[in-house]
């Protein structure tokens, strides 16, 4: 089950009682007015009775999901290249410590940096470089693009054959 709800803005003052979406769900957050502004947020049931905010935009590939330049399973796998790309540590994040203790050395073929690199090598075969770059800037690094070619090239890749 899946509501969208915004907040007015004359309504925020904040109570005791709890805050109901139109059935007996509470929602103990539904997040700021600006989030609301800048994404669309639907709420859903959790496990734990109350209702949790979901926001449905929040990448690139989200909007072209919504907008139906993409189908879900080309959304599925660019979640699996988004994957491919946090196992390869290609965004910053603190340094696992416990990774430093104990040991040998980690096999290079079955880490995540070789995996990635093996798709972006057949992507290059298959679309050259620019469609490396593509895929890169507009999955990995979510930068948004409006240009009708590039999404269908990107909706392109992400079919899998």
């Amino acid at each position: 089950m899946s509501k969208s709800i915004s907040r007015p803005a004359s309504k925020r003052s904040r109570s005791k009682k709890p805050m109901t979406i139109g059935t007996e769900l509470l929602v103990n957050e539904v997040g700021s007015r600006q989030l609301h502004e800048k994404h669309k947020v639907s709420v859903e049931a959790s496990d734990n009775g109350f209702a949790r905010s979901r926001v449905q935009d929040q990448l690139f590939i989200d909007d072209l999901l919504m907008k139906d330049h993409i189908t879900l399973a080309q959304h599925r796998e660019a979640e699996r290249i988004i994957g491919l790309a946090q196992a390869a540590n290609i965004y910053l994040k603190s340094p696992n410590m416990a990774g430093f203790l104990g040991g040998g050395k980690p096999d290079m073929m079955t880490s995540g940096l070789m995996r990635l690199r093996g798709l972006l090598k057949a992507i290059e075969r298959k679309y050259g470089e620019i469609g490396v770059t593509l895929l890169y800037r507009h999955v990995i690094e979510n930068v948004w693009t409006d240009n009708k070619e590039k999404i269908e090239l990107l909706s392109e890749i992400l079919t899998k054959e």
